[in-house]
């Protein structure tokens, strides 16, 4: 638990409720205090300044959004509460504009999008995502995760359209050549997501296909710099499925060898790529690992 005196503490009480009354099986009295519980997180989020204090807020808040998702969805269609509640939803997302929190802003307009997507609400869903992107374009110097995390997920929601793939390029050229900590790994995440939308979209418009493997090349060379090795796999992978599917079988074949020549991908993997120094090798000295013991 929080301080007590903490502005958490409040919402840990409603959020500690709705856990007492999962434990009886009450659902339906779960999912609205779950809602109360979210409200009063955002409520004090918006008028809280301390970056540390928001830090706590926000997982706090993710962590009862997705306790009232789970006990939503176990109650019968006639009975479902909506988890999200005017106060929660655009109005709070107007509200930090208002007080000129525009990351605020973003970043709530995200969380309402999701729970109108779990609700059923795609359309109202969507409108969400797009104003995540224009507040994210709005603070783009000053928050790249924003920038990434509000096109990807319009982009999810929008699926592999001639929009997406605008949006994607969009994405990709806002990420790339920056100077922040981390931007070579950002980079590399949006130009593969743009790759995956390319090779999604020429399945059903074969004409885009050489172009979708060429925005996969480049993606591939940038996963592999930022030491992504297992999404440049992945899109080697998924280029080999679109080719075939083309009755470009050769070069399906040539991409699949591609892919299978090294075992799948994990975390700081030891597997070797020649001419090529791993980020993890480069940041740790692992050269003691290779001495006799009697030299460490």
């Amino acid at each position: 638990m929080s301080d007590p005196s903490g502005p958490l503490a409040a919402v840990e009480q409603i959020e500690q409720f709705g856990d007492d009354h999962l434990s009886d099986g009450q659902v339906e009295e779960v999912v609205i205090k779950y809602k109360q519980a979210a409200s009063a997180c955002a409520m004090v989020l918006i008028e809280t300044s301390s970056h540390e204090q928001q830090a706590a807020l926000n997982n706090a808040l993710s962590r009862i959004v997705e306790k009232g998702r789970a006990a939503w969805r176990e109650l019968p269609a006639s009975q479902r509460v909506s988890i999200g509640d005017v106060r929660f939803g655009q109005t709070m997302v107007d509200r930090a504009i208002a007080d000129g929190d525009l990351p605020l802003a973003g970043y709530l307009s995200i969380e309402y999008g999701r729970m109108l997507l779990a609700e059923g609400d795609a359309e109202r869903a969507e409108t969400a995502f797009r104003q995540a992107v224009t507040l994210a374009r709005e603070v783009d110097a000053d928050d790249p995760e924003l920038v990434l995390l509000a096109y990807v997920t319009l982009l999810t929601a929008l699926g592999p359209t001639e929009e997406a793939l605008s949006l994607a390029n969009e994405l990709s050229l806002a990420m790339i050549g920056r100077k922040e900590l981390y931007h070579p790994m950002r980079a590399a995440n949006a130009v593969c997501i743009r790759a995956v939308l390319e090779l999604n979209y020429s399945l059903t418009h074969p004409a885009h296909l050489n172009e979708a493997i060429q925005v996969c090349q480049h993606a591939i060379t940038f996963a592999d710099n930022a030491c992504f090795h297992d999404k440049a796999q992945e899109l080697q992978r998924a280029a080999a499925i679109a080719l075939r599917e083309a009755g470009r079988v050769d070069e399906a074949e040539h991409w699949q060898a591609l892919a299978d020549q090294y075992d799948d991908w994990e975390p700081f993997d030891d597997q070797q790529i020649p001419g090529h120094v791993h980020l993890w090798d480069k940041r740790v000295d692992t050269s003691h690992l290779t001495r006799p013991a009697d030299e460490w």
